[in-house]
C-alpha cells in the first residue's frame, strides 16, 4: 500500500488529544474532547486497511439508512469502531434493541482486540469509543436490566459462533507507536482465538458481578422501606 495515497487517520475521531504531541496539526473535537490527528502510516501500519471502516464511519455518522443496512448485512467484515457508530445510527432511527446489541458486540470485540495490542496506549481507544457512543445506550439499557442481560448474553454468544473477518490490528493505529514505530506490536495470530474467547468470559462475567451487585443494592433498599 503506498503511504502517501492511504494516509491513516489516527483515531478516525477516536484518539484523544495527546499530550505529548501538543495536539498539532488536529482536527476539531467533538462534545467528547476527541481529536482527530492525520498521518501517512509507515511500515506495518501501511498494510492496516482503515479506508472502508473510516467512510463507513462517515455515513453512519450523517445517519445514512443505506449505510446502516450495509453494515448489518455482513456486521463480521466491519471492526468495532464501524459497529460503535452503526449503534449510534440505529438508537437514531429508534430501534433501540438493536442498538444496544451492536454497541455491546462493538464493546466485546474492541475489548478482545485490545488484549492482542503490546502497545498498552492503543488501549484506551475502547475507553474513547465508549465515551463517544455510550451514553445514550447505556441510560436506556439500564432501565430494563432483564433485557439488558438478555442482550448481553445474545453479543457473547453471537461472537463465539461468528467468525471475524476484519484486521484486528485497527486498534494499533489509536496507540503512540503508530506515531514513532515501523512495527506494529501485536500478539501472534495463532494466539487470537484464545484470548477471544477469554475475553468473552471475562466480559461475561464482570457483566453479571455488576448485574448482581445492581439487583441486591435495590432489594436492599426495597427491604429498608418495608
Amino acid at each position: 500500500m503506498n503511504a502517501e495515497r492511504h494516509p491513516l487517520r489516527l483515531g478516525a475521531v477516536l484518539i484523544p488529544c495527546l499530550l505529548v504531541l501538543g495536539c498539532a496539526g488536529t482536527g476539531g473535537s467533538g462534545s467528547t474532547g476527541v481529536q482527530t490527528v492525520a498521518v501517512s502510516p509507515q511500515g506495518q501500519y501501511a498494510t492496516i486497511e482503515v479506508d472502508d471502516a473510516n467512510r463507513m464511519v462517515e455515513r453512519l455518522s450523517a445517519a445514512d439508512p443505506a449505510a446502516v443496512e450495509r453494515v448489518l448485512a455482513a456486521p463480521e467484515r466491519y471492526n468495532p469502531a464501524v459497529l460503535y457508530a452503526l449503534s449510534a445510527a440505529l438508537f437514531e432511527q429508534d430501534r433501540k434493541r438493536e442498538a444496544a446489541f451492536w454497541f455491546y458486540s462493538g464493546q466485546l470485540k474492541a475489548r478482545s482486540d485490545a488484549n492482542k495490542a503490546l502497545d498498552d496506549s492503543a488501549h484506551q481507544a475502547v475507553s474513547v469509543l465508549n465515551e463517544r457512543y455510550g451514553r445514550p445506550i447505556n441510560t436506556w439499557a439500564f432501565q430494563d436490566r432483564s433485557l439488558l442481560r438478555t442482550i448481553v448474553e445474545r453479543v457473547v454468544e453471537a461472537d463465539r459462533l461468528t467468525a471475524r473477518d476484519y484486521d484486528p490490528r485497527w486498534i494499533a493505529a489509536h496507540g503512540l507507536d503508530a506515531f514513532t514505530e515501523d512495527a506494529i506490536r501485536f500478539v501472534d495470530e495463532a494466539a487470537w482465538s484464545d484470548i477471544d474467547e477469554t475475553t468473552r468470559s471475562d466480559y461475561l462475567a464482570n457483566f453479571n458481578r455488576a448485574m448482581d451487585a445492581m439487583d441486591a443494592r435495590d432489594e436492599a433498599a426495597g427491604s429498608q422501606e418495608q
